[in-house]
């Protein structure tokens, strides 16, 4: 009898791991077939989305919508029973960078999920001006803190650059004093791939790659260093919009509020810094070279 009711549990519990496993993978989507993905699209230039939506066995879509910018500010692109849409949009000054797009699908049963379905590349039709080597140093009013005694951080700067060249090293503030350990830089995608990593013990202020990474114009990325003896210039509140030096632009959504979405970032020491506090510069650089 006890054998009997251990084979039905197991039965019971498989069948309901397969049922589980088969709604899971039963939900609806989208895609972009045009343009294609990380394409470069000039700014205030018409460009035109075409894509897909998909619904599931048991309920139809009912409609799906477009954000051009985070997960928060949807538009109705296609209606009811619409699979196939379009849309077209001109973007603006605010939208200069890199520009995911979302879609979201929502069915007759009112099931609904988002994606990440395409990234574009904005370009300035004038590229900012001057020669580089260059680095991300923009005009302050007031000389930056410096902090000390506290753990060790990752710090950070979200960036694009308006051509192409490659980074080669990180800079770093001078007045920091001898650290008593070697410092660790990195150079990471937006999404956290990291990319390349450079370490030195001498008394510095601008760290080396181990090899120079050629970036893509107008798309994401992150330099940043880890604070080895807690020892660092910040400056909190000064990200309160985009800012620019030559090349370099520190990548602002211009759509999310004060101090969401800026650009200095920090986490765990050695890994990609996610966290944002209060729209802190951390005054760390890439150093780029076309």
């Amino acid at each position: 009898m006890r054998r009997l009711v251990v084979l039905v549990l197991s039965v019971l519990l498989i069948g309901s791991t397969l049922t589980a496993g088969t709604a899971a993978a039963a939900s609806p989507t989208a895609r972009v077939d045009l343009p294609a993905d990380n394409a470069l699209v000039q700014f205030d230039q018409p460009v035109t989305l075409r894509g897909h939506s998909t619904g599931v066995a048991e309920s139809g879509v009912k409609y799906t919508e477009i954000s051009l910018h985070d997960q928060n500010h949807f538009i109705v692109i296609a209606g009811a029973g619409q699979n196939d849409w379009e849309y077209t949009f001109t973007p603006g000054a605010p939208r200069i960078g890199p520009l995911t797009v979302y879609a979201r699908v929502v069915l007759d049963n009112w099931q609904t999920a988002t994606v990440e379905v395409l990234h574009l590349r904005v370009a300035d039709a004038q590229p900012g001006p001057g020669a580089c080597p260059c680095t991300f140093n923009p005009a302050r009013e007031n000389e930056p803190t410096l902090y000390r005694g506290g753990g060790a951080l990752e710090l950070g700067l979200r960036f694009f650059v308006d051509r192409p060249g490659s980074v080669n090293a990180v800079s770093l503030p001078s007045g920091l004093g001898a650290w008593t350990n070697a410092i660790t830089v990195s150079l990471w995608t937006d999404k956290g791939t990291l990319l390349a990593r450079g370490t030195q013990h001498d008394e510095a202020f601008t760290f080396p790659l181990e090899s120079p990474v050629r970036l893509e114009p107008y798309a994401a990325y992150v330099v940043s260093f880890t604070t080895p003896d807690g020892v660092y210039y910040a400056t909190p509140g000064f990200f309160t919009k985009r800012y620019t030096t030559g090349a370099i632009t520190a990548h602002y959504d211009h759509y999310e509020p004060f101090p969401f979405s800026s650009p200095g970032l920090y986490g765990s020491p050695g890994t990609f810094p996610r966290s944002t506090y209060n729209g802190t510069s951390y005054w760390v650089s890439p150093v780029f070279v076309t």
